[in-house]
C-alpha cells in the first residue's frame, strides 16, 4: 500500500505517494519542495500525513529533526555539543527515511 501525503502547497493541494517515490523522479521533487517550503517557514505549508503510522513517523521524524537541526544552527547561544547532537538525530532520522522509502533524504 502507497502512502499519501496531502499538502498544501502555494495555494495547490497535491497528493504524493510515497510507495512510488522510489522510481519517479518528479514525485521526490514534488515532496521535496513541499518539505523545503516548510523548513524555511514552518507556517507556509500544511502537510498532512496518511499512512501506516510507522511511514508517518518516519517521515514526521526526518522533517521535524531536520527542522530541528537548523534552528540549532541559527542559534547564537548554541554549542558545538548541541549541535553535533542535532546532526546526529537528524542523520539517524534520514537513515531510517532511506531505508523505508528507498530514496536518499535530501534535507
Amino acid at each position: 500500500m502507497g502512502v499519501d501525503i496531502c499538502m498544501a502547497h502555494h495555494n495547490e493541494k497535491s497528493s504524493i505517494s510515497l510507495g512510488q517515490m522510489s522510481g519517479d523522479e518528479a514525485i521526490k521533487r514534488e515532496l521535496f519542495e513541499a518539505i523545503a517550503s516548510w523548513l524555511v517557514d514552518s507556517k507556509t505549508t500544511e502537510v498532512n500525513l496518511v499512512g501506516t503510522p510507522d511511514q508517518i513517523n518516519v517521515v514526521r521524524k526526518a522533517m521535524l529533526e531536520s527542522k530541528k537541526f537548523q534552528d540549532e544552527l541559527s542559534n547564537p547561544n548554541s554549542t558545538i555539543d548541541l549541535i553535533s547532537e542535532r546532526l546526529n538525530s537528524k542523520l539517524m532520522a534520514a537513515y531510517s527515511f532511506e531505508n523505508t522509502f528507498g530514496t536518499q533524504w535530501l534535507l
